[in-house]
């Protein structure tokens, strides 16, 4: 009884399967019309691994054979069949709307669920024109700019290495310089590498002079801070 159950099962699988296949291929002889049918259709094998019960083995053997396009293509235009209606599918194209869908993503912070709706006719990227920042449709973008917008949005901003005291030292001195108060520092190795203004080079001198003084001043402070906690122990 349970062979014959198991038969059963295994048949109707094969019969779901083939259905589905069909309705993929007449989705792809309709074209560009019916691409959000072809890639949803498409969509439901692979999650299913339906493919297998049409002789495939692989989901990458059957996106090459079926859609003639690798794997990787066809997981994003599965997602965009998934989000998008046929009409926006006409309208902005997979590319675009693939890039719409991360830019969502990365401003929700998180990927969209199975039951989240994207109406991307009402999407506004934020870019930057005349270092102001603005909201553009997607209508009047392309896919870089707006896969640009998501990729500033999830960078994390690279954390600077703190300076060596060396460095540090050389920042505070010209920052008690008059004209060397913006110069930018740089210490790697033993070498210090100073940018700063040429009108101000005579300051140059007296900043770099004044150095061992200011040593010489951490010094002192260091020792009087020793010696009072040696005196509040006693």
């Amino acid at each position: 009884m349970k062979s014959t159950r198991s038969s059963a099962t295994a048949r109707q699988k094969k019969q779901s399967a083939a259905g589905l296949l069909a309705i993929a291929r007449a989705a792809r002889l309709a074209g560009a019309r019916a691409s959000d049918l072809f890639y949803e259709t498409i969509g439901r094998m692979i999650e299913t691994e339906a493919y297998e019960d049409v002789g495939y083995e692989t989901a990458e053997e059957f996106c090459e054979a079926e859609c003639h396009e690798p794997e990787r293509t066809v997981s994003r235009k599965v997602r965009v069949a998934r989000y998008a209606t046929k009409a926006d599918w006409d309208t902005y194209g997979s590319t675009k709307l693939d890039a719409t869908l991360a830019y969502v993503e990365a401003v929700r912070g998180a990927p969209l669920g199975p039951k989240d709706r994207v109406d991307f006719d009402a999407v506004r990227v934020v870019v930057k024109k005349a270092g102001k920042e603005t909201r553009v449709s997607i209508a009047k973008l392309d896919a870089e700019a707006i896969a640009a917008a998501a990729s500033a949005l999830t960078k994390k901003p690279s954390k600077k290495p703190a300076p060596s005291p060396s460095e540090g030292l050389l920042r505070e001195t010209f920052a008690k310089t008059s004209g060397l108060d913006d110069a930018e520092v740089s210490v790697r190795d033993g070498r210090a590498t100073i940018t700063f203004a040429l009108a101000h080079k005579d300051k140059l001198a007296e900043a770099l002079y004044a150095l061992p003084d200011t040593a010489r001043e951490r010094g002192e402070k260091s020792a009087k801070k020793s010696a009072k906690k040696a005196t509040k122990r006693r």
